[in-house]
């Protein structure tokens, strides 16, 4: 457990510590650097995975599905928690709480983690699982949380405005009709990809920095205890009735437990879903994933789950 400690996890939150350290002295602008993780580099590293993917299609279609079923698992869980605590979610709160549970970080986190402690393979997996989230957010998503202040219709086509899309629709073009990209451009893509992940990290770390407050302690454990702990159970059982291989389905069962991403913040703030109550699960989530996601990954690596 040290070994992966010190290999995988560590590494990854040293990125995201460096963030928070450089937020505090020093005025850093995180919209012009999260502009760049959106609009450059990580369409850039979507489209050069999907491009040189040697995944079967059985296997991607397979992680799709079980991507979204625990998506959708995931807004069951949420429109339960809120008719339990029916007296205390307006629908403000209940948007929040339902972007909370089923935003993950499978971008500034979920690519370092499936890259480092699988490889190749389990950054192809987490390249996947990304882009099957991305259109869920970027569509079901959104609508959840325009929903808060009725703004659904307008929200229909908000997802055309992703980069993310386009990347990995490009890349599965490529990869399907056995195109190759000029030399020079793919070394400019190259690049660009390469920054994807570090910055994505410092992303994280200067987002966290802003602080937390918080404001229901009880809606923060319920929607952490999902994204952390039951969340990889469930999804064990989805890889195991589906059929994935083991490695698949380890890389899958890693993922399933990330902490909520820092995007349920920007998707609450922009329209006015409870930010507070959002950056209050992504900051509890991001700490504690600390020692869950070490644990997780000594499990599958040592064959305990499998």
């Amino acid at each position: 457990m040290i070994s992966i400690l010190l290999e995988v996890i560590l590494p990854v939150y040293l990125i995201a510590v460096t963030g928070i350290i450089l937020g505090k002295y020093k005025s850093i602008d995180i919209k012009s650097i999260s502009a760049s993780v959106f609009y450059l580099f990580s369409p850039a590293l979507i489209f050069r995975s999907l491009s040189e993917s040697t995944m079967s299609n059985d296997i991607a279609i397979k992680v799709i599905i079980a991507t979204w079923s625990i998506f959708f698992i995931g807004l069951v869980w949420a429109r339960v928690w809120s008719i339990i605590r029916k007296k205390s979610h307006d629908d403000e709160t209940k948007a929040s709480f339902s972007l909370s549970v089923t935003t993950i970080n499978a971008g500034n986190m979920g690519l370092p983690i499936g890259y480092l402690g699988f490889g190749d393979i389990g950054l192809e997996v987490a390249i996947i699982f990304l882009v099957a989230n991305t259109t869920l957010y970027s569509t079901v998503n959104v609508f959840i949380a325009s929903r808060a202040n009725k703004m659904s219709k307008a929200s229909m086509f908000e997802f055309l405005k992703y980069p993310m899309v386009y990347a990995s629709i490009l890349g599965v073009i490529f990869n399907f009709s056995n195109l190759e990209m000029p030399q020079t451009m793919m070394k400019s893509i190259n690049f660009l990809g390469d920054a994807a992940i570090p910055t994505m990290l410092l992303v994280l770390g200067l987002q966290i920095y802003k602080g937390v407050e918080a404001k229901s302690i009880k809606d923060a454990c319920a929607a952490i205890g999902f994204r952390l702990c039951i969340a990889p159970i469930l999804m064990f059982f989805i890889t195991y009735i589906i059929g994935l291989p083991d490695i698949y389905s380890n890389v899958l069962i890693v993922s399933a437990g990330l902490p909520t991403a820092v995007f349920t913040i920007i998707l609450a703030t922009e329209f006015n879903a409870k930010p507070e109550l959002a950056t209050t699960i992504v900051v509890g989530s991001t700490t504690l994933s600390f020692f869950t996601l070490t644990l997780l990954l000594w499990l599958v690596k040592n064959n305990i789950l499998l």
